[in-house]
């Protein structure tokens, strides 16, 4: 985890998407992801800032994840387009 990049709230929902998540609600800045087999997780979303590592982390163990599947789905077509990864601060996994 100590090299996994910084990720903005709006960014990790989009990767979690892509793996079957939902936004199933939301209050506030805090967006509750549910997927169909039943794990969820709470992303906070606040305009510049990116989530703490040890957030990061509890999120990945939420969705049954490992932190190399999410670098994977980090480096996919749409998360490219951000701006952290065009100024270098992304590494391809």
């Amino acid at each position: 985890m100590s090299n996994f990049p910084s990720i903005t709230g709006k960014h990790l929902i989009k990767a979690l998407k892509k793996i079957g998540f939902e936004v199933v609600r939301s209050k506030g800045s805090h967006n509750f992801l549910q997927h169909s087999v039943g794990r969820c997780t709470v992303v906070p979303v606040h305009p510049g800032e990116t989530i703490g590592r040890g957030l990061l982390a509890q999120i990945i163990r939420d969705c049954e994840i490992t932190s190399e599947e999410l670098k994977k789905i980090l480096c996919s077509a749409t998360i490219r387009e951000s701006p952290s990864f065009r100024a270098g601060r992304m590494s391809r996994a």
